[in-house]
């Protein structure tokens, strides 16, 4: 997931790179980037891996168990950070990292929002992906649902047991099947250190969605390092100021889910959805005389019909509204804006790291899963568009819009975490 990079990946490089020579493991996505390779010279990264996320499953193992053997043997003594720990490469990378030196350190890092009900934001990316094979192959929902399950379970057989036996001698034991979210190996610490959380209600939510009280030890709270070393890399790698900009920034998947729920097909969820936005943006267009607002979907919804329907009637309703290409980078247009309004889109995550910002979290539109922001600090979630109207007019006002990166914390930054591994 590239975009994912901006969010976080890019501030843990920027901080990492003041104080350690850094080894960068990326897909080949970036491989033809401007921006990110201006972000790797301005790092000195010693080194960047492209995985292959193009060719075929074999070539992709063949891959990991070759190049990621080799990296690790080159770096014995490395700490890993990995912002995630179930796919493949990850297992190949911890496997060959602790196979070389098990004293080596394994940590998690987060780069994006908990979901209090994880299975309903899995059900959301299950819902689009079934969606996307009935427009790719003209199929029924029945037979994209059981195409979807069974390409799931062979390419996790292949993915997590067979190919990794004959590429590097060594079955993986998953910690869920990617395909449906479904939780199957409970030891979640295996070869894994420590993880990295950013917000006290995550390392909360961390423990409950993962079955396990007994980690606290291992669950470091540290400040996000956009926090920390944001003002500098934003200072060098954007021109933008902020503006009287609000964005808006729906998720995807979502309305997939709510359409197949609902046994009145599609066209009733897409008009209930444009009018509750419809009614949100007329909200901000009468209270905020002047500004600008731009629509902007998630890079995955460029082609998904039900979200591209909803665009395109509330471009109808507000021609004044630019809207955004899907591959326009989403943090670059969040540090433009000074409001930013979402369902429970990881963009207001990240947002909220940004003093002086006003993420807003509508829970309207009865998606499962949608308080998923509900009580996280620095995001303003609301259920009703009454409440909406309450905030807009009493309390936004009152608000400090003065942007702030640091702040006083009684938290360590990454760079003091990581010295503390060193002692």
């Amino acid at each position: 997931m590239p975009y994912l990079f901006w969010t976080t990946g890019i501030y843990y490089l920027w901080e990492l790179s003041r104080a350690y020579r850094v080894s960068l493991i990326v897909n080949e996505d970036y491989k033809d980037d401007p921006l990110f390779h201006r972000v790797i010279k301005l790092c000195s990264v010693e080194e960047v891996v492209y995985l292959p996320n193009r060719s075929n499953l074999i070539a992709r193992h063949r891959f990991y168990s070759k190049v990621l053997r080799d990296l690790v043997q080159r770096h014995p003594h490395a700490v890993v950070l990995q912002y995630n720990d179930v796919y493949p490469d990850n297992y190949y990378l911890t496997h060959f990292t602790k196979r070389q030196n098990n004293l080596s350190k394994v940590v998690i890092f987060q780069v994006g929002q908990i979901f209090r009900d994880y299975i309903a934001d899995y059900h959301a990316r299950i819902s689009f992906a079934i969606d996307s094979l009935k427009l790719r192959y003209g199929i029924p929902s029945w037979i994209a649902k059981l195409l979807y399950r069974v390409k799931g379970e062979i390419k996790h057989l292949l993915d997590f047991y067979l190919l990794p036996l004959f590429f590097s001698g060594n079955a993986f034991a998953p910690k869920l099947k990617l395909a449906t979210g479904k939780l199957i190996h409970r030891n979640i610490w295996k070869d894994v250190n420590f993880k990295l959380y950013y917000k006290n209600i995550e390392m909360e939510m961390a423990a409950e969605v993962e079955g396990d009280t007994n980690g606290s030890s291992k669950r470091i709270l540290i400040q996000h390092p956009l926090e920390t070393v944001g003002r500098e890399c934003n200072a060098k790698l954007y021109s933008d100021h902020e503006e009287n900009l609000i964005t808006v920034l729906p998720s995807y998947g979502f309305v997939n889910a709510l359409i197949s729920q609902n046994s009145s097909g599609e066209a009733p969820i897409v008009k209930e959805i444009s009018e509750k936005w419809r009614e949100v943006i007329a909200l901000f267009e009468k209270n905020h005389k002047g500004w600008k607002i731009a629509w902007k979907l998630h890079p995955n919804a460029a082609q998904d019909r039900p979200l591209q329907s909803i665009t395109s009637q509330l471009q109808q309703g507000f021609p004044n509204m630019t809207v955004m290409q899907s591959s326009e980078n989403a943090s670059r247009l969040i540090l433009r804006s000074k409001i930013i309004l979402s369902d429970v889109s990881n963009v207001l995550w990240w947002a909220s790291f940004i003093k002086g910002k006003v993420p807003i979290s509508l829970d309207i539109f009865r998606y499962p899963g949608g308080d998923g922001l509900k009580g996280y600090e620095g995001i303003y979630y609301f259920e009703t568009i009454s409440q909406l109207e309450t905030f807009i007019t009493e309390l936004m006002p009152q608000l400090d819009a003065t942007v702030q990166y640091s702040h006083i914390s009684d938290k360590p930054s990454l760079t003091d975490f990581l010295s503390l591994l060193q002692t």
